[in-house]
């Protein structure tokens, strides 16, 4: 997100950006790790404000589709978010493009939607993803995204929107792709398949997720090493977690 919002700042005056903070329904962090996290991603930029998303809160606003508005993609939903996506003259939304276990790709997609949207439209979201068809790497079908998209959709019909995804593995940025946020994941796609996705002729006996990272802070995080690979165990076989979890269980 830095890189992009240094390009950025090189060509619009930084008192003309707000930055939005995309939480999701994830927990606030404390304070200092809000003013970590800040200058990490501004570096010496400063942007015109600063705000970190919050799903509860009741100043949202509601995201009606124009009528015969929206992407093609998806018929257009409405849904509730962050008032600054209304206000604003245009979007730019920055992404990660990397397989998701149920919403089967992240990315610029959902940080404008899921990562701005009130707590029960994630939660109305979220609850598709008991569809067996909500899998890594997969969007066809998949209800999440269709329901991902079609809030898209409505914001694109009311708000200009642009996208930057990138691709990173490890401490590199390997690829990136700009546009629509349907076509930046797309563009994407294809490298983040390269770094993080494995074929299987079969599935195996056994398997062992060894978790690192980011991703071993809490055994909130550290599942995602089991939902992003159980479907190459086979049915009555074997998945080990291995994560330190410095942190527990994770948030509530």
């Amino acid at each position: 997100a830095h890189a992009v919002l240094r390009l950025l700042a090189e060509r619009i005056d930084p008192a003309r950006l707000r930055v939005l903070i995309a939480c999701g329904s994830h927990a606030y962090p404390s304070e200092a790790q809000r003013r970590a996290f800040e200058r990490s991603v501004l570096g010496e930029i400063r942007p015109a404000a600063v705000a970190w998303h919050e799903s509860r809160s009741a100043d949202l606003a509601t995201i009606s589709p124009a009528p015969n508005g929206g992407d093609a993609l998806a018929a257009p939903r409405p849904w509730r978010g962050h008032p600054w996506l209304l206000e604003a003259e245009a979007v730019l939304a920055v992404g990660s493009v990397e397989p998701h276990y149920f919403a089967g790709w992240t990315g610029a997609h959902k940080t404008c939607t899921i990562g701005l949207a009130a707590y029960e439209d994630i939660e109305r979201n979220h609850a598709a993803a008991l569809s067996p068809l909500c899998r890594p790497a997969c969007l066809d079908a998949n209800p999440v995204a269709e329901g991902v998209l079609a809030m898209l959709a409505a914001l694109e019909s009311l708000v200009p929107v642009a996208a930057v995804d990138l691709v990173q593995a490890g401490p590199e940025i390997v690829a990136a792709a700009g546009g629509s946020a349907g076509s930046a994941l797309f563009g994407c796609i294809p490298a983040a398949s390269a770094a993080f996705v494995r074929r299987t002729d079969h599935p195996f006996d056994a398997l062992v997720a060894d978790v690192t990272g980011p991703l071993a802070e809490s055994f909130y995080q550290a599942d995602k090493g089991i939902k992003n690979n159980e479907h190459a165990v086979r049915d009555g076989g074997c998945l080990v977690l291995a994560a330190a979890c410095p942190r527990g269980i994770g948030q509530d």
